[in-house]
């Protein structure tokens, strides 16, 4: 069937019988639209496509609107990766003088340690309300976001395969996941304690 004979509706106007791909209840809108300013094509379906957005309803709007940055939150966590990071790479130096280059203690270590925290402090951020949601980011999204490093691990784990050491690579993945998992749980266990929740 042609698609640019017109129905009855609107004479001399073509009609495009087009879904509603953008999230619309039906495709009868995005053909007003269409039809009410003549057949769109290239940078003019595009046009059609915008005013929708300002006549059937929010929801294509804010697919064309760019989201807000509090820039506030946004420094915050910033200083908290920034701090996150500082401490990972002087704790990683400090445990690998100790226990040599031969197995990743130190990632195993801080992630682990990492991941206790942010358990702890997401208890006390979620549940007891302890924390505002300006320290809670600067904290979890920040601070252990960059203390904590799951690039640095899987990294480790791949180069200890292609060492042919695949045994110590999966001991170094096991431990790692119960490690991480367990430690999160202990942290949220202990703010639960002294939350009293």
């Amino acid at each position: 069937k042609d698609q640019s004979k017109n129905d009855g509706r609107n004479p001399g106007r073509p009609v495009l019988p087009l879904a509603a791909p953008f999230g619309l209840a039906s495709s009868k809108a995005l053909e007003h639209v269409i039809t009410s300013q003549g057949f769109c094509d290239g940078l003019g379906f595009l046009s059609c496509l915008a005013s929708l957005g300002h006549s059937s309803g929010p929801r294509l709007a804010s697919m064309t609107t760019p989201p807000t940055v509090d820039l506030r939150r946004l420094l915050l966590v910033a200083f908290g990766s920034a701090l996150g990071g500082a401490a990972r790479y002087a704790i990683s130096l400090w445990i690998t003088e100790r226990t040599g280059p031969g197995f990743p203690y130190a990632t195993l270590l801080i992630n682990a340690l990492g991941s206790f925290l942010i358990g702890l402090f997401m208890f006390l951020s979620e549940e007891a309300r302890w924390l505002p949601l300006l320290p809670k980011l600067a904290l979890t999204t920040g601070f252990f976001g960059g203390f904590t490093t799951y690039s640095t691990f899987s990294f480790e784990s791949m180069r200890l395969i292609q060492k042919g050491e695949p045994g110590l690579a999966l001991t170094y993945v096991a431990l790692t996941t119960i490690a991480c998992i367990g430690g999160c749980a202990l942290g949220w266990a202990l703010g639960k304690a002294m939350g009293g929740g």
